[in-house]
């Protein structure tokens, strides 16, 4: 899989030349017509874009679109319930994989303090820059988003490392949200999870569940399509779902 980084705008020339440096991929100004992905910044921010067409350009954004839409107008009432959140609690969450962020802004909105995790370098780059360019918007015209986005702190570790280091109860919930499901069906997927499914190594450690069990104070929720077997054939304490969606709430 060939992945290339490409620079449009003055903003992103130092950030986007030490990537390219750590990660030793070609810098260029323009996508190339070839096969895979480039990593493109230019005025929007950051995103990847598939050099064939295959999918649109894939961009964080927590200042417009569909999240900002769920900030100002709700939606997410299944994984609040999920982590327990209630009247008078906001748990503090650790998110062991980030992905786009999107969970982890819903929980933030809702109050609870969020560290994401994120172990592949292009997905925190995505991650990374919505967090600042969202920052900057809201310090001047939004501060409620200011507030939310400050609720929200982003590490670039592997789980199991970040799993190591963390102080049993020092997080009321650890969230999981595996990357590859099992499919029964060659069903179409997202263009996020059709280029994340292409660029990025499939699963996580088996292993990882009980892990974060022994760390959580509360409980581990693991998010699962509704019919996908339990993570590590773990049988969970509870599960709460809807069409298409569960939750596997593990009670610590």
């Amino acid at each position: 899989m060939s992945l290339f980084i490409v620079c449009r705008s003055t903003l992103y020339q130092k950030y986007l030349a030490r990537l390219a440096r750590e990660q030793q991929i070609e810098i260029l100004q323009s996508v190339p017509d070839l096969s895979g992905y480039s990593l493109v910044g230019d005025d929007a921010g950051l995103s990847l874009v598939s050099n064939r067409g295959e999918h649109g350009a894939i961009r964080i954004d927590y200042t417009e679109g569909g999240l900002d839409y769920r900030r100002k107008f709700g939606g997410g009432e299944l994984i609040r319930k999920a982590v327990g959140l209630k009247a008078g609690y906001r748990p503090r969450v650790i998110d062991l994989t980030a992905g786009l962020g999107r969970d982890a802004f819903i929980l933030a909105v809702s109050g609870c303090e969020l560290t994401l995790v994120e172990r592949h370098w292009l997905i925190h780059a995505l991650l990374e820059d919505a967090l600042i360019r969202g920052k900057r918007k809201a310090q001047d015209d939004d501060l409620q988003l200011a507030e939310i986005l400050s609720r929200m702190s982003l590490r670039y570790e592997d789980a199991n490392t970040t799993l190591e280091g963390l102080q049993p109860l020092s997080a009321d919930v650890i969230y999981l949200d595996p990357m590859f499901p099992e499919r029964k069906k060659k069903s179409a997927v997202k263009k996020e999870m059709q280029a994340f499914q292409n660029i990025v190594e499939k699963g996580m450690e088996v292993g990882l569940l009980q892990k974060a069990i022994k760390k959580a104070k509360k409980r581990v929720v693991v998010k699962r399509p509704k019919s996908a077997s339990f993570l590590d054939e773990k049988k969970a304490s509870f599960s709460i779902s809807n069409n298409t969606l569960r939750f596997d709430i593990y009670l610590t």
